[in-house]
């Protein structure tokens, strides 16, 4: 299930943060290719139970700045709160697992 990130949802979303695998998702409610990219999370997701955080960069500037984010839609891959991997921009369904399989984490997230 994709989580959306708020300040109201920290104590529940913040061990996500620093604990196992996680994967950020910044995205706009204005930008096309999020929509694209949900598509392909929510795909992931009904496959693998996943630990997903949507973020909305209109809204949540304190996370854009800490994970320097400068477009969206952007991908972090965190584990246990140390960013191992990012990636930005369109991805298809195969290229986000072949992104996954790459950073060791298919099985994990």
């Amino acid at each position: 299930m994709i989580q959306v990130y708020n300040p109201g949802s920290i104590s529940i979303l913040e061990p996500l943060f620093s604990h196992g695998t996680t994967l950020l998702w910044f995205s706009a409610p204005w930008c096309g290719t999020c929509r694209a990219i949900k598509r392909v999370l929510m795909t992931y997701d009904q496959a693998y139970p996943a630990s997903i955080i949507e973020i909305n960069v209109d809204t949540d500037k304190n996370l854009v700045n800490q994970y320097r984010i400068q477009g969206v839609p952007a991908l972090i891959i965190l584990k246990n709160g140390i960013v191992i991997d990012r990636i930005s921009g369109s991805l298809d369904y195969e290229e986000f697992i072949a992104w996954l399989k790459k950073n060791e984490c298919i099985d994990k997230i």
